[in-house]
């Protein structure tokens, strides 16, 4: 295994790959539905035809798929995972859609195989949690790197609530779905880690999900 991986590569994503989707539906049904969500999620990226997407951790491919009706014909999405029974699912469905501008992959978030601002977005959806805090780092790094000046990450993922009804909601989750690198993420702060990178990846927008357990981040790559 890569000297670099991180937590979040570990060989339970392939043994919990048939029932993600599954799961993941049920906790979407919480706000209404997995799909709505994602959706809502991924217009605040700002993806437009013709642009370059590329979704890290992309797992079982539905943000990626979402994402393909925004680009368009002309456009590009890349999905990457580093799970294999993850990314068969994602082809399955890809191969269900019909569609031709999306391509899943086999990849390391921390070392990405194109060239620096090659994608005008980059998404994450649920995966930094699953990284110990060096993959988180060079995660980031890597989102930088490859987003063109002026590009849009979004980032959503666990947060620290506030209120009553979301603490219950992230002690269950955490129990129930996650490991130690979760918790560690949540102390630590995303928006902290950004700030750790040393890049600039301005933070132009958050929103509050899941009743405080998560939020999104959407933000900007600046020269």
């Amino acid at each position: 295994m890569d000297k670099r991986t991180s937590g979040y590569y570990r060989e339970e994503f392939n043994k919990m790959a048939w029932i993600y989707d599954p799961a993941v539906s049920l906790i979407g049904a919480i706000v209404g539905g997995e799909k709505r969500l994602r959706e809502r999620i991924l217009k605040l990226a700002d993806i437009k035809n013709g642009d370059r997407v590329i979704d890290i951790g992309c797992g079982t491919g539905t943000s990626a798929l979402i994402a393909a009706k925004y680009v368009g014909d002309k456009g590009e999405v890349v999905g990457i995972d580093f799970s294999d029974k993850m990314l068969d699912i994602a082809r399955m469905k890809l191969e269900e859609h019909g569609l031709r501008n999306v391509t899943f992959l086999k990849a390391n978030a921390e070392e990405i195989s194109y060239p620096d601002s090659y994608f005008d977005k980059v998404t994450v959806f649920a995966a930094l949690h699953e990284m110990n805090h060096e993959g988180r780092i060079n995660t980031l790094k890597e989102i930088y790197r490859l987003l063109k000046i002026g590009g849009n990450a979004l980032i959503a993922d666990y947060d620290l609530p506030e209120k009553i009804g979301g603490m219950l909601l992230i002690r269950f989750l955490l129990a129930m779905f996650e490991g130690d690198t979760a918790m560690d993420m949540i102390q630590r702060g995303i928006d902290s880690e950004i700030k750790e990178v040393g890049v600039n990846l301005r933070i132009v927008k958050k929103e509050i999900i899941l009743c405080g357990a998560g939020q999104v981040l959407l933000m900007k790559k600046e020269e």
